[in-house]
């Protein structure tokens, strides 16, 4: 009796290695079907099929782009102007909360403009989309700027309101310059773009 009760473990232990055994095999065939009908891709980065476009075809579709924003940031940037002139500061120093509550119309056509330009870039020569992504970039900015306003629009203390408002300004800035750089590539006269903001005053608290 005693060498049939050590017998059995023995059985259940060797039943054991013959489960994983087979287990492992199952896996190993599985693991080899799978990479043998997926190799190319695994050995092979995705590659953009998207056809490229000429630079004129480029120009057209990126200034249709460029003026998805154009008619918000300019009723902006003119009301900007008018209160500026208004009370000989900078725009929006004397009513900073306004400005950060104007400055939110321009949000919606800045998230089209920048879906316009994800889907165009992959039809362009590197070079260009290179230059195509700073824009996107600088428009990505610029919402994270809204952002800032929104958040502090009701602050007492306006520093960071303020802040915000110099970093909306020098953004919306340095996009255009970056648009006018692309539209240098492509070879197209400047049309359809936002009027360019000035300058803030980097001296302005």
């Amino acid at each position: 009796m005693g060498e049939t009760r050590r017998a059995r473990p023995r059985r259940r232990i060797g039943g054991l290695i013959v489960v994983g055994v087979v287990a492992v095999a199952a896996v190993a065939l599985v693991l080899w079907v799978v990479l043998r009908d997926n190799k190319t891709e695994l050995l092979s980065p995705p590659v953009n099929t998207t056809p490229q476009m000429g630079p004129e075809a480029l120009g057209v579709k990126f200034d249709a782009a460029v003026a998805v924003t154009s008619g918000p940031e300019d009723d902006f940037l003119a009301a900007q102007a008018t209160a500026s002139a208004a009370c000989s500061c900078p725009a929006g120093e004397q009513d900073p909360r306004t400005f950060a509550h104007d400055a939110q119309t321009m949000l919606p056509t800045l998230k089209e403009q920048e879906r316009q330009l994800e889907d165009l870039i992959p039809a362009a020569a590197a070079d260009i989309a290179e230059h195509m992504q700073v824009v996107v970039d600088l428009n990505r900015q610029i919402q994270a700027d809204l952002a800032q306003l929104q958040e502090h629009g009701g602050d007492e203390d306006t520093t960071l309101l303020a802040k915000a408002r110099l970093d909306l300004l020098k953004h919306l800035a340095a996009r255009t310059e970056a648009i006018q750089v692309v539209q240098t590539d492509l070879g197209t006269a400047p049309q359809g773009q936002t009027s360019t903001p000035a300058s803030p005053d980097s001296s302005t608290p």
